[in-house]
């Protein structure tokens, strides 16, 4: 009979043991080929939403997207030329791209649960432009290629589901000479999923 009471306590020993020691087996997020998929939502500057895929390495992970973005009224200046006069227009635009880059982890907690990133994209797709009537000079679309230093902060809730807060300086370039707005400073949120394949 104390042998079996000895064998119970052992057994509740272990059980405690393996219970206490368990706690920290969710520091398995973010382990090397782990895939993430998100929504983001930009709303700074440009409001728009994009759909993010990543997957992560052994120091950080490889992201990539697409993006909608649109840009409330701003003043586009077209220069004179032999055939069209010197012109000021308040337009609105759509940005449509596709991005892919690296974000490395640079600080993390034990159980990896919040995260500070650090990385960026390079971004090419089109800006549409929203022109009034009687416009002139402006084309209705233009090709569009940029770089989008990041900044995130992630926290779990649970074990792969995340929240992110980050900043996107975006540089943004176009395919001819024209005199459009190149630096939008972006903030947003995202939500995020991470799992194994």
């Amino acid at each position: 009979m104390y042998f079996m009471s000895m064998s119970f306590r052992l057994k509740i020993f272990l059980l405690l043991i393996l219970g206490l020691t368990s706690i920290d087996a969710v520091a398995q997020r973010l382990v090397n080929g782990e895939h993430m998929i998100g929504i983001s939502a930009n709303c700074w500057n440009q409001y728009g939403i994009a759909v993010d895929w990543g997957m992560c390495t052994h120091g950080g992970k490889i992201i990539g997207g697409a993006t909608y973005l649109s840009t409330s009224e701003f003043e586009y200046y077209v220069a004179a030329d032999d055939e069209i006069p010197e012109g000021r227009w308040n337009v609105g635009a759509n940005d449509w791209y596709a991005s892919g880059g690296y974000m490395f982890r640079i600080v993390s907690n034990r159980r990896r649960d919040l995260n500070l990133w650090l990385g960026g994209t390079l971004d090419f797709g089109a800006r549409q432009y929203l022109l009034p009537n009687g416009t002139y000079g402006i084309p209705k679309a233009k090709f569009l290629y940029g770089l989008s230093p990041k900044i995130e902060f992630e926290y779990f809730p649970s074990t792969t589901f995340s929240l992110s807060i980050f900043m996107e300086p975006r540089i943004q370039c176009y395919g001819h000479s024209v005199f459009d707005k190149v630096f939008y400073f972006e903030i947003g949120i995202a939500f995020n999923f991470y799992f194994m394949l």
